[in-house]
């Protein structure tokens, strides 16, 4: 988990601004990945009335930025999206694990389809 790291790498006066604001690194962690989270299932299920919760999730996330830089960081994005990164990881590796069952059950695996599509195409 790339954002973990990088928000345990920051100075120390700006992780202990962050953690007397969102109460400790690991909970500033959980509130960007859960928005994040839930703007990804909300684009997914598409719920009535979605769109307006994105918007009021891109809000938050845009005043945690706003309130990351008044911390000094140069571009809150970077860390937001870090932790973006880290939530869009864990849904494609689910997916290559949803794929990799699959292609077990035709007598393949996720790992000799990738390497021949490497060796056939460069992809």
């Amino acid at each position: 988990m790339n954002g973990l790291e990088i928000l345990k790498s920051l100075p120390a006066t700006m992780k202990g601004q962050i953690a007397q604001q969102y109460g400790s690194i690991e909970k500033f962690y959980q509130l960007v990945f859960s928005l994040h989270a839930t703007n990804y299932n909300l684009f997914m299920n598409k719920p009535a009335g979605y769109q307006l919760n994105q918007q009021q999730i891109q809000i938050q996330i845009e005043q945690i930025e706003y309130k990351l830089e008044s911390f000094g960081l140069e571009d809150g994005s970077d860390i937001t999206n870090e932790i973006a990164s880290d939530h869009e990881e864990i849904i494609v590796n689910r997916e290559i694990q949803k794929l990799d069952n699959d292609l077990r059950k035709k007598g393949s695996d996720y790992d000799s389809l990738r390497k021949w599509l490497n060796d056939k195409y460069g992809i």
